[in-house]
């Protein structure tokens, strides 16, 4: 199920517009980090795991979750692929490569794969344990959102072929962003899962800091488009809501936790953050939480069952 599309629906769009209100902002800020390439999704996802290194490294206590790129690598690996929650992976080829009759080509395609994974891995491993922000670290950034988008491709020999251009206009992200731009008092969780667990595993936020869900954004201008605001509220309400009992869907929205939302606008290196109870109208949890868990149910049921590839024995 892919969420963005979801929140393009029109049932969707008039779920959430109607029961809520733009917050009224102003933002003036010269850009920092002008786009030096074309390739937006992947800088952007670049950036999304070079933001998990830096906040571990400055609080090793915290907890990091399983990167999307190791779930691809598992999926296409299959079972005999172990990764740890510290990032390291465990393989061995010669158990399964052959008893599920994987052609010799495909073979060598996903031996790169694990590969390209491994030294992300490392270099991640060296940046927490003090190491320089090294281009390596940064090519091992843009290299986990290659490996990331590369579930329904059959190459990744060439995954670690990363253009300059892609690494220049990283470095300049990271060199925008205030040292002190995700620092938090109590909590930190690095993509939040949904508090509704009998839904499917559909998406997450980018980050909660505190009682901030925050989205991150690397557009060249830092506005908080409609669009945006949409996918805030639905990931604020995923975030908040059981979607089962009265209870939840009557309290507060002030009560919560996590009771403001924000865009962290990577280009220009700002901040932006609201109130949920300055957004949403009267009566809008009672208006909006039931029927967008019944449309997300419809729409994954929808979507159907993964296809099956026979070249690499696995599910897309």
């Amino acid at each position: 199920m892919n969420f963005k599309i979801f929140l393009k629906k029109p049932e969707v769009r008039d779920l959430i517009d109607s029961n809520t209100k733009m917050p009224k902002y102003k933002i003036e800020s010269e850009i920092k980090a002008t786009p030096l390439t074309t390739n937006f999704a992947l800088v952007g996802l670049a950036f999304d795991y070079f933001t998990r290194f830096h906040i571990k490294r400055e609080n090793p206590e915290i907890k990091d979750s399983i990167w999307k790129a190791e779930i691809v690598c598992n999926t296409i690996a299959g079972e005999d692929l172990q990764i740890t929650p510290n990032h390291t992976i465990f393989y061995e080829p010669e158990r399964f490569m052959h008893k599920r009759g994987i052609p010799t080509k495909n073979e060598y395609e996903i031996k790169c794969l694990i590969k390209h994974l491994r030294s992300a891995q490392d270099s991640y491993n060296e940046y927490l344990n003090g190491g320089n922000l090294s281009e390596k670290t940064i090519r091992s950034c843009l290299l986990l959102a290659r490996i990331e988008t590369a579930m329904n491709s059959k190459v990744y020999s060439d995954l670690d072929e990363i253009e300059p251009e892609d690494i220049e206009d990283l470095r300049n992200l990271i060199r925008a962003m205030p040292h002190d731009t995700f620092t938090f008092k109590d909590k930190c969780n690095i993509k939040p899962q949904l508090k509704a667990t009998f839904l499917p595993k559909i998406t997450e936020g980018d980050l909660i800091l505190d009682d901030t869900l925050i989205d991150i954004k690397v557009t060249k201008t830092p506005t908080l488009t409609r669009e945006i605001f949409r996918q805030l509220v639905a990931y604020f309400i995923l975030y908040n809501y059981d979607g089962a009992t009265k209870f939840t869907i009557n309290r507060d929205l002030s009560n919560f936790s996590v009771n403001k939302m924000g865009v962290y606008f990577a280009r220009h290196g700002i901040m932006y953050k609201f109130n949920a109870e300055d957004v949403f109208l009267p009566a809008a949890a009672k208006n909006i939480v039931v029927p967008m868990f019944n449309l997300i149910t419809e729409d994954y049921h929808k979507s159907g069952t993964k296809k099956y590839d026979s070249d690499f024995q696995c599910y897309r």
